[in-house]
């Protein structure tokens, strides 16, 4: 008997937000260090322009290869933020995604992008080969099993 998905997909339009990001090419198991050094950078920065991000971190995913993947990773900041060196300024992704909820560890978010490929399958949509995780709550603050990451696959088409 086939379990049913613990993952409720959803079509989810994304608004562009302006952003400041750090944009790098590195493999998958260094993936913690970056966030680790790149997203208190990034803080550091915002906060020296008496500014705070509006929300989250995020980190956008693409050309994803067998040992190393592109990653852009950021906070949604106020339109006056300016980026600085390696901290560029930019936006959130737009258009149609599919998303879902994952709650646990980040190295278990994998059930997500299985069931968000099985309703694509099932929903005729094609992926642009790009995701987008959002991290809802602070790993230095929430334990593990208790992190949730909101996951979003970019779509192809309005």
């Amino acid at each position: 008997m086939e379990h049913p998905s613990p993952f409720v997909c959803e079509l989810t339009p994304l608004t562009p937000t302006p952003s400041l990001f750090i944009a790098s090419r590195t493999a998958h198991s260094a993936i913690g260090e970056l966030f680790n050094e790149g997203f208190p950078s990034i803080l550091a920065l915002l906060s020296r322009q008496g500014l705070a991000p509006l929300g989250p971190p995020y980190a956008i995913y693409g050309d994803i290869g067998p040992d190393e993947l592109d990653v852009e990773f950021g906070f949604p900041v106020p339109p006056e933020a300016e980026g600085e060196g390696r901290i560029e300024r930019g936006e959130t992704p737009s258009g149609p995604s599919v998303s879902c909820l994952h709650t646990g560890p980040y190295v278990k978010v994998e059930p997500a992008y299985s069931a968000l490929l099985t309703w694509i399958a099932e929903n005729g949509r094609a992926a642009t080969g790009r995701a987008m995780e959002i991290y809802i709550d602070n790993p230095s603050e929430t334990p593990p099993e208790q992190l949730r990451t909101r996951v979003h696959l970019l779509l192809e088409g309005a």
